[in-house]
């Protein structure tokens, strides 16, 4: 059965889909249930994939949990929702893909609640009364010559000139001349995650709406990327090549292993040691030197440079699935989310992105979870209008 095929027949059959949540559930079925699901997983290698990404995610807790809150229902009418802006041709990945939890997770809510119908206009409404759906592991990698391979739902390594997934899908890249440099392109999307290795065994942990590109091989007197972005590496030693990330505001060059490093246009570059040493050099030729627990903040126009201690959990904690804010003000804290669950800002106020706020969230939840806490000790309010979150002073 191709993809497309299962996508028809898990969407004409909410049935299939209550099978799928309650086997996750632990729910008991009848033998003609229990049939029928075999049948659908005996039919290919794909539906046991998507079984098992499904029953392994860490979010079926969770689940159950915003299922008695009326979550799912609220979740099926966003997947309704989704669906149609599929059919025009502008969200096929999203239900393709099954992974990173994201689709998975409204798979379940179908499963749970019941399925409620969507106009295709969405009002304006405060977040207690929409899902606003997280992100997912998702990324394309344009090789050398151009081709573009879609690399999401995997964690993919490069050697040499072969694109090598971890099914073993070889991709051979377009030929390119033997003089020319071999660059590769990483693109992670708004709303997507995605974990890469180099060829020379380099770890790349790539954040929402954040590129990066690296040679097919690298040289053998240095090991240089370039970066648009977040991301942490965790670079393999090697004596004789030092390893460089290129960033349109300077260089860093790694003297140790483990560091985030964050530049996003219209934001100060932002560098976070958490292992070894690295150093920071500015196209005029300024350097620093960080130490573990040392965070740098450049700022491109005026060429001020601060180093200060942090708590590197603040700055890593995507890593592992969570947003930690610490006293924050809201406008950072709007602009880190929004990058994930992929929705823009409007400040009704502008003095409101100064205020001040901490909290945690698992990525995989709810992002209103946050902003309704937000909502009940910051006197403010967030309105869905659309893809955009509406955020004004409460009325008293």
């Amino acid at each position: 059965m191709t993809m497309q095929n299962q996508i028809d027949s898990m969407e004409t059959s909410d049935h299939l889909a209550h099978l799928l949540a309650g086997s996750v559930l632990g729910q008991e079925f009848s033998e003609e249930d229990r049939r029928r699901l075999e049948g659908w997983l005996a039919e290919s290698e794909e539906h046991r994939a998507l079984f098992r990404r499904v029953k392994s995610l860490e979010m079926v807790r969770d689940i159950i949990h915003l299922n008695k809150e009326g979550y799912g229902g609220k979740m099926a009418a966003r997947f309704r929702q989704e669906r149609r802006k599929q059919e025009r041709g502008r969200l096929v990945r999203r239900w393709i893909g099954w992974c990173g939890g994201a689709a998975a997770l409204v798979a379940l809510a179908v499963g749970i609640g019941r399925t409620l119908s969507v106009d295709s206009v969405v009002p304006s409404v405060s977040v207690a009364e929409q899902v606003i759906v997280p992100g997912e592991a998702r990324a394309v990698l344009t090789l050398a010559g151009g081709q573009r391979v879609d690399v999401s739902c995997t964690e993919a390594t490069e050697e040499g000139d072969i694109f090598v997934d971890v099914a073993g899908k070889r991709v051979a890249p377009t030929a390119v001349k033997a003089a020319d440099t071999v660059w590769h392109t990483l693109t992670v999307p708004a709303g997507g995650e995605f974990q890469y290795t180099l060829s020379d065994g380099t770890q790349v942990w790539l954040n929402s709406d954040s590129e990066l590109r690296f040679p097919a091989t690298f040289s053998e007197n240095e090991r240089r990327v370039a970066l648009r972005g977040e991301a942490f590496f965790d670079v393999k030693k090697d004596t004789c090549r030092q390893f460089v990330v290129a960033l349109p505001e300077g260089d860093i060059t790694v003297y140790g292993t483990r560091f985030v490093v964050a530049s996003y246009q219209g934001s100060a570059l932002s560098a976070v040691l958490v292992q070894g040493s690295i150093g920071f050099t500015t196209p005029a030729g300024r350097q620093v030197r960080l130490h573990p627990s040392d965070r740098m903040v450049y700022e491109s126009g005026s060429g001020d440079i601060r180093v200060e201690q942090v708590d590197t959990v603040l700055y890593t904690s995507w890593l592992k699935k969570m947003f930690v804010f610490r006293n924050q003000p809201l406008g950072e804290i709007m602009t880190t989310l929004s990058r994930w669950y992929d929705f823009d800002i409007i400040f009704a106020d502008g003095e409101l992105r100064d205020i001040r706020l901490s909290g945690r969230l698992n990525r995989y939840q709810d992002v209103g979870i946050l902003l309704r806490s937000y909502e009940e000790t910051a006197g403010i309010t967030f309105k869905i209008d659309g893809r955009n979150i509406v955020i004004s002073k409460k009325r008293r």
